[in-house]
Parts: structure tokens; C-alpha cells; sequence
């Protein structure tokens, strides 16, 4: 009985990770405008905000994000051209021995409010490939 114990306490949260892998961090009041999924642990998000880019960006690199930020943003204001990309954001969270990468491309829209793109890649292991472009504005 204590073996099956051991073994559904070390056999549960791996299950679970693959069938529930973490979202990517996403901040409050936001609208989803479309969601693709290529595979389990694949997926792409757009979403609308009315929050102005330059707070995304903020939000994006205090959940651990390395960020290109683009000069409308540094010091941050809300000055940022509609259309045109302010920042991409990459980061990682590890689980039950898996890694999920996320990474976000935020672009402004009208009014200061945002429009941004949220993917996620789920690594069935505790290997990460490198990232093949570095995140440009």
C-alpha cells in the first residue's frame, strides 16, 4: 500500500502536467480575440487590452520576461505610434520536471489601449533549445 502511495504521489503531477500544462501569465482585463492550438502544449492567443502597450511591457517583465523594449517605452509613456510593435517578451516556468516557454509581441492600438499575441511552447522535458532570433521591437 505505502509503494502505490509513493508511486501515485510521483505519477500524479506528471499526468496532470500533461494533460493541464500552465498557462502563460496574462494580465487582468483583457479580451481574447482568437486562440489556435497546434499540439498539446502549443498554442497562440491574440487578445485586446485597454491598458497602453508600455504597461503590458511592465507587466511582461516583472513575471520574469526578457524584453526588447522599444524607446516609447523607456521611460515608459504612452506615446507609441498605433501599429507598430513595442516590445516581444520571452519567458520560462518550470513544472513537474517540464519547462513552458511563453512569449508575447504587444502592439499599440488607438486610444492607449493594446493589441498583443501570447504564444506557448510546452517541453516535454527539462531540456529548453535556445532560442533561435532573439526578440526584436
Amino acid at each position: 500500500v505505502l509503494f502505490a502511495i509513493f508511486i501515485g504521489t510521483q505519477v500524479f503531477p506528471v499526468l496532470y502536467a500533461l494533460l493541464f500544462p500552465p498557462l502563460p501569465p496574462l494580465p487582468d482585463n483583457v479580451t481574447q480575440v482568437s486562440h489556435t492550438s497546434a499540439d498539446q502544449g502549443l498554442d497562440e492567443w491574440v487578445y485586446k487590452s485597454d491598458q497602453s502597450a508600455c504597461t503590458l511591457v511592465a507587466f511582461y517583465a516583472a513575471q520574469g520576461g526578457e524584453c526588447q523594449i522599444a524607446a516609447e517605452c523607456n521611460p515608459p509613456s504612452s506615446a507609441s505610434p498605433a501599429g507598430t510593435r513595442v516590445s516581444t517578451c520571452v519567458g520560462q516556468v518550470k513544472f513537474s520536471g517540464f519547462v513552458m516557454r511563453w512569449q508575447v509581441a504587444i502592439t499599440p492600438q488607438f486610444d492607449d489601449k493594446s493589441e498583443f499575441s501570447l504564444s506557448r511552447s510546452t517541453f516535454w522535458s527539462d531540456s529548453v533549445p535556445a532560442l533561435t532570433a532573439t526578440p526584436t521591437p
